[in-house]
């Protein structure tokens, strides 16, 4: 109610009115008019009251930043590094499994597949040579 009565206001300040409104003042003349009455509550208000709701405004949707996501520079310019709190150094034998009859031959299988590998890899080159020299040796 508040709004219309200051959106009416508005509009007598422009000289705009309601033709109900001036076939009803006409008779009265611009001095008996009655003004809306204002509340005390009318000069509470600082911000200006939205009539669109918020999931309108684009900016609204935006979620917060978490604070360990910001990039937050110092005085000289270098960044700050947020995550210094929740890394921790972890214990170099807490990635190794306790030894065992499955461990171990786990470990010597893994041993022999790149000792395998080496080996092919070596033999690839070799055989690329080879093949090399031969297509070389046939031009000429």
């Amino acid at each position: 109610m508040r709004r219309f009565l200051k959106h009416q206001r508005e509009a007598e300040a422009h000289g705009i009115r309601m033709q109900s409104q001036i076939g009803g003042a006409g008779a009265l003349g611009p001095d008996t008019m009655q003004k809306p009455s204002e509340t005390l509550a009318e000069g509470i208000e600082e911000e200006e009251e939205k009539v669109i709701p918020d999931y309108y405004e684009a900016l609204s949707n935006i979620p917060d930043i978490q604070p360990n996501l910001r990039w937050v520079e110092d005085g000289d310019g270098q960044v700050i590094n947020q995550h210094a709190d929740f890394l921790q150094l972890v214990p170099p034998t807490s990635f190794q499994s306790p030894s065992s009859k499955l461990v171990k031959k786990i470990d010597d299988n893994i041993r022999q597949i790149q000792e395998t590998r080496k080996l092919a890899s070596k033999i690839s080159v070799i055989k690329q040579m080879q093949v090399q020299t031969q297509v070389r040796s046939g031009w000429r």
